[in-house]
């Protein structure tokens, strides 16, 4: 049997024990942080926690909100600290336990901390150590690597992507050679061909197709948007889809296809290092872009899955254009926000998948924001500035301005100014 003494002993040594003599570790690796042992109870510093676990960590002073793992939209500012874990509000099983600040550091207490990232916390009293062991934590962002090669298999069938000479199916995972592929950067950021080891041919949208129900097979290396995939996480596994067209891929009896975006389990993916085995509870290995539905404010609203942009009485809405109206029920005003990388956003439209987009990629001040095909490039990410107020800047990760509105309803990117139209509110959409 495990010798496991709770955490609740652990508070009560600790009361007898140095700082310097209390060893920190989490998942098998020493962590060199600064803990504080205040009342019997040890604090653990959640910056010097997420280095060690590798996840993203910020902190904003204006609403005293610690960020794990992603930004919140929405922080309240209350009277004590509030801990956002994946963009959700951290609610603490005990109740009794304060969070603290002290000299820009947010602390809690260790059964909290281990709590708020997925883990499990030990007191070993014979080393006078303090472990955390990982559950399930998500890391988000991580990135195929170019020395390893990967199994596809699908979320739903459990079947893998397996390589003909020119042809492409799913069948059952057996470690074979031709169900083994390896993802190549292409000139666009995060986009990859991906290959099979096997035969050298990549995964080829047929005859450069951009509607639901195109086959998908394998080609000799071209250069056409019609290899470049990109690699899009949602919740259970990662959609696959060609540039041409943003169709996440799917099983099609035998075969594989593009089709119309779902909610299916049927175009998500597991990409495991080749060799790996796979169940459905298999951790998804190899994630670029994170689908972020910002969490709402209040528990009515826990239906509301999009997002409203505006300024005073003028929403932002794509009819026939991007522009600034009066806000109606129409689906044209309502946006989802899909994070594309630490902090960087893309926005898009719920009634034609169009992005918030600088045209012609413009880095000019006065530049004109229009909608366009996704594609996730440079030009429609966007950075959300927090005011500390409730308000955002939003500003344009390609020419490092700020979305502005017009009195003509017309947007463009200028340069920050607090006289211009540039603070803009976001909330549920219903």
């Amino acid at each position: 049997m495990k010798r496991i003494v709770s955490l609740i002993v652990c508070i009560f040594l600790l009361t007898t024990l140095s700082v310097s003599a209390v060893n920190l570790e989490v998942d098998g690796v020493t962590v060199d942080c600064d803990m504080i042992f205040e009342d019997g109870t040890a604090y653990v510093p959640l910056s010097g926690l997420c280095k060690a676990l590798n996840v993203r960590y910020s902190f904003d002073q204006n609403t005293q909100s610690a960020f794990i793992n992603g930004i919140n939209l929405f922080p309240e500012k209350g009277e004590g600290v509030t801990v956002y874990v994946d963009g959700k509000k951290y609610a603490p099983t005990d109740t009794s336990a304060a969070f603290m600040v002290r000299n820009g550091e947010v602390y809690l207490p260790a059964h909290l901390a281990s709590e708020a990232v997925g883990m499990s916390a030990t007191w070993y009293a014979n080393t006078a150590t303090l472990v955390f062991t990982k559950k399930l934590l998500p890391v988000a962002n991580v990135q195929v690597d170019p020395n390893k090669t990967y199994a596809i298999v699908n979320f739903e069938t459990l079947t893998a992507l397996t390589a003909g000479d020119n042809s492409l199916s799913v069948a059952e995972y057996t470690k074979s050679a031709n169900q083994e592929f390896k993802f190549i950067e292409t000139e666009f950021d995060g986009y990859y061909h991906i290959q099979s080891v096997a035969t050298g041919k990549n995964l080829d949208v047929n005859a450069h197709g951009t509607t639901p129900g195109v086959s998908i097979i394998t080609w000799d290396m071209g250069t056409g948007d019609n290899q470049k995939f990109t690699l899009e996480n949602v919740s259970g596994g990662t959609l696959i889809s060609a540039r041409s067209c943003h169709l996440p891929i799917e099983p099609n009896g035998d075969g594989v296809m593009q089709n119309t975006k779902t909610a299916s389990d049927k175009q998500k993916w597991l990409i495991v290092e080749f060799g790996s085995g796979v169940t459905k509870n298999a951790e998804v290995a190899k994630k670029l872009d994170i689908t972020y539905t910002p969490p709402v404010k209040e528990e009515a609203d826990e239906n509301a899955p999009y997002r409203t942009f505006s300024i005073g009485d003028s929403y932002l809405a794509d009819e026939n254009g991007l522009k600034a109206l009066p806000l109606t029920t129409a689906d044209s005003f309502k946006w989802t926000v899909i994070e594309y990388s630490e902090d960087v956003y893309v926005i898009e439209n719920i009634t034609n998948q169009k992005s918030v987009d600088v045209n012609a990629r413009s880095l000019v001040a006065g530049g004109s924001i229009i909608t366009w095909q996704t594609s996730k490039d440079t030009n429609q990410r966007w950075i959300f500035e927090q005011n500390g107020d409730g308000s955002y800047y939003i500003k344009s990760v390609h020419s490092n301005l700020y979305l502005t509105l017009h009195d003509d309803g017309t947007l463009t990117q200028e340069n920050k100014d607090t006289a211009l139209k540039q603070r803009w509110s976001i909330n549920p959409a219903n």
